[in-house]
């Protein structure tokens, strides 16, 4: 059998935590986690890890999980020798996290974490509609701080001073609006809760809004973006940014991609919603 003919599902020899309409989701092999984030098409024969962005075929897979090159990673395929590394396996399969949820609530309108985002230029009201308490253990030791859920069920963890980190898969959140043939895209929490703001502090935005949490997210949003017809960038205005764009308009397609130029001269939409804060304070 060439290598190329090998099934990812035969390679990977084990169960798939879901399987559905030609593919299944499990536990990847790159990394310990709770809930599965490894895609494999059946019927194409392909894989992605939703966590990493990366993926591909079969040969793809051996190449990346035993560190060889394309000639070796074809010839453990064609020689059945399944040098997947096992002990990967046996740690995904058994996921543990040091950081460890207790409880996730309604945000508290009294408290430093609410005084923050009120810092942040933020309505109570709008924290409470979007984000959640989140009561967490790490390393033994008990934390508060605001999150957001992702696509795949993860948490993305903002706190004080800028403080931000992630509770099980990385990956983004997109939020339902009025208009489902568009899309805002915005790279940070405060950036979307800010554009809440900026229009008139409504709760339910007009359009579908997708969080990157991060730029290294925007690969995971590739089989999402081109169902929208316009696309409007809020993205920050920093190097990061700036190659996030370039990298949104490869992805994009036939969508129209719009910018604003409203926050050309602050690194964000939270930067340029405070100053004009500021700005009122002063008259």
């Amino acid at each position: 059998m060439k290598a190329k003919d090998v099934s990812i599902e035969s390679y990977i020899n084990r169960k798939p935590v879901k399987r559905k309409n030609g593919y299944g989701l499990y536990i990847s092999p790159f990394r310990d986690e709770r809930n599965p984030s490894f895609k494999i098409d059946y019927d194409k024969n392909l894989w992605y890890d939703y966590g990493t962005g990366e993926g591909g075929s079969v040969i793809d897979l051996v190449m990346k999980l035993e560190q060889c090159n394309f000639s070796t990673a074809c010839e453990i395929l064609e020689n059945g020798g399944f040098s997947f590394h096992r002990s990967n396996i046996s740690s995904a399969i058994q996921p543990h996290l040091s950081t460890e949820i207790i409880d996730v609530t309604t945000p508290f309108l009294q408290g430093a974490l609410m005084q923050y985002c009120i810092s942040r230029g933020i309505s109570g009201n709008i924290v409470c509609a979007y984000l959640r308490q989140i009561h967490y253990v790490n390393n033994n030791r008990e934390y508060y701080s605001l999150g957001m859920q992702n696509v795949l069920g993860g948490w993305e963890i903002v706190g004080l001073n800028h403080f931000k980190m992630v509770i099980g898969n990385k990956a983004y959140s997109i939020i339902k609006g009025k208009r489902s043939n568009e899309l805002c895209l915005f790279e940070g929490i405060f950036d979307f809760l800010s554009s809440l703001m900026i229009g008139n502090r409504k709760c339910e935005p007009q359009t579908d809004c997708v969080i990157l949490h991060s730029v290294t997210t925007l690969k995971q949003t590739k089989d999402i973006l081109n169902q929208y017809d316009v696309i409007h960038s809020f993205l920050d205005n920093d190097a990061a940014g700036k190659k996030c764009y370039t990298e949104l308009l490869a992805m994009a397609g036939k969508s129209k991609v719009v910018t604003y130029d409203f926050y050309q001269d602050y690194k964000d939409i939270n930067d340029y919603l405070l100053d004009k804060k500021r700005t009122v304070l002063k008259k």
